[in-house]
């Protein structure tokens, strides 16, 4: 799984040498793109803890202030409700 948020900024640090009609290769954003990385990666301490409730073990995988990510355990039937403040996406894998 991949978790991104939205951005209007993109830098660009390879192209695969490809170039417009005029033989112009785009523009790289090397510096802009190595002033924003965080080099080594320092994987985060996350408390990670099943809680289970009925035929539903949730785990709440990553949270902050903007977002969060839960794996769910279903092994029978479980009900629960949209709550229409915040948007939410769920995907379902069997």
């Amino acid at each position: 799984m991949e978790t991104q948020q939205s951005s209007d900024t993109t830098y660009r640090v390879y192209d695969y040498d490809r170039t417009d009609a005029g033989g112009n290769k785009r523009e790289l954003h090397l510096e802009k793109a190595a002033a924003v990385t965080n080099v080594p990666h320092q994987v985060p301490k996350l408390k990670q803890e099943e809680v289970v409730s009925g035929d539903l073990a949730m785990t709440n995988l990553v949270e902050n202030d903007y977002f969060g990510v839960s794996r769910w355990k279903v092994t029978g039937r479980v009900e629960f409700p949209f709550y229409h403040t915040n948007l939410q996406k769920i995907r379902l894998l069997s």
